[in-house]
Order: C-alpha cells, then sequence, then structure tokens
C-alpha cells in the first residue's frame, strides 16, 4: 500500500488503515480488521493545540504526526493524550504514536542552511506487519508570494528561490520515500496537487 496525506490547510484529518490504496473521500478502510487512526497538523503559531488535543481524544486517534511544533505545543500534546502512548520530538516533528516506535531516522533543514526537519521516517510496530511512515514539511512559498506582492522585481528572484528549494526537498523526500513498498506518507508538502513538482514527485502516491 501507499498513502499519502498533504497539509493544504491548517490541519487535516484522516483516518486510515493498514490497507491498500483508497480515496481520500473515506473516512477508513479495513484490512485484515486491522484499522489505524492517523492524524497529521502542521501547529505553527496559529494552531490551538489544546482544541486538537480534545478532537484526538474524540476521534481516538492511533498516531499523530505534526510539523513546526514548539516546545509548548509538545507539552500541551503529550499531557492532551492518557494511557500508553510513545512520543518523538525532534527538529519541530512530533511522532505519537500507540504502537510502539521501533526506530527512526531524520534529514535536517540545517544541513542546508535552514532549520527544522525536511523529513522523517519511522517504523511502528504493529500486529501483522510494521507501519512505515513519513513525516514530510517543504519549504514554504509564504515569503516568495509576500514578495512578489511587495517588490515584483525582487520578488521573482525570491519565488524562484523557494521553488528550486521545494525542488530540491521534494526530491530528498521522495528518495526516501521511494526506497519502501509500502509506506504511509503524511506532512505539509506547501503546495497544491497541481504544482508541476507535486505532480513529477508525489503524484503517484494516493
Amino acid at each position: 500500500y501507499v498513502l499519502i496525506l498533504s497539509m493544504i490547510s491548517l490541519f487535516v484529518i484522516f483516518i486510515g488503515v493498514m490497507g491498500w490504496n483508497f480515496p481520500l473521500s473515506k473516512w477508513f478502510i479495513q484490512k485484515n480488521g486491522m484499522i489505524v487512526r492517523i492524524v497529521t497538523a502542521n501547529v505553527g503559531a496559529q494552531a490551538n493545540v489544546y482544541r486538537l488535543g480534545k478532537y484526538l481524544n474524540q476521534i481516538e486517534a492511533d498516531v499523530v504526526v505534526l510539523q513546526e511544533a514548539s516546545e509548548g505545543a509538545q507539552a500541551i500534546l503529550k499531557n492532551s493524550l492518557p494511557g500508553q502512548w510513545d512520543f518523538l520530538f525532534q527538529d519541530g516533528f512530533v511522532l505519537a504514536s500507540r504502537y510502539k516506535i521501533i526506530s527512526t531516522l531524520e534529514q535536517s533543514r540545517s544541513d542546508f542552511g535552514g532549520s527544522g526537519g525536511i523529513i522523517a521516517q519511522y517504523t511502528l510496530e504493529c500486529p501483522g506487519e510494521p507501519i512505515y511512515l513519513f513525516n514530510v514539511h517543504l519549504e514554504t512559498p509564504r515569503e516568495g508570494v509576500e514578495s512578489m506582492l511587495y517588490d515584483s522585481l525582487t520578488g521573482i528572484d525570491e519565488m524562484k528561490r523557494v521553488t528550486e528549494t521545494q525542488e530540491r526537498e521534494s526530491h530528498i523526500a521522495y528518495e526516501w520515500v521511494s526506497r519502501q513498498d509500502k509506506v504511509i506518507v503524511a506532512g505539509d508538502f506547501n503546495m497544491s496537487t497541481i504544482n508541476p513538482i507535486y505532480q513529477e514527485y508525489w503524484s503517484g502516491y494516493q
């Protein structure tokens, strides 16, 4: 199976399952009786983490994958989830899982002069077979768009820089994801599904 969930608004909820490809219009699909509820969210400065924590409990989430999580947001989330959870905090990425975290790898943006993580790979212990989960956070186009609005001449150069960064980071993330056959990809791609970069690297996933 290959599942992909992209962040387009403040946060998107999907309830998925260890199964084969499914349309995102479905809330969940069963495979071998196993349902896994996964939530992804970019919890930047504008997100209400308290409300998100309450929602996670309401839907009985099994795995939570966050981007741009501050230390404060991490603490709120940890206090919001009762019971047995495994937690991992790294470079603004958060993984909270009812399933044991077996292993993790992460590519930091600091290797390229930036901050935060580009992609993290998690292996979760699950009955039957492990879950291979990826957390992706690509460069935001915000600075390029703002530059275009305020100064069209310099804005073109800034937008070109942002686009090149998104392409480089997509290439890096795709190389990581493509090493596994059965994966779940979640995160904030900071682009629409009709973006040429998204089409080149991510359109093959559903």
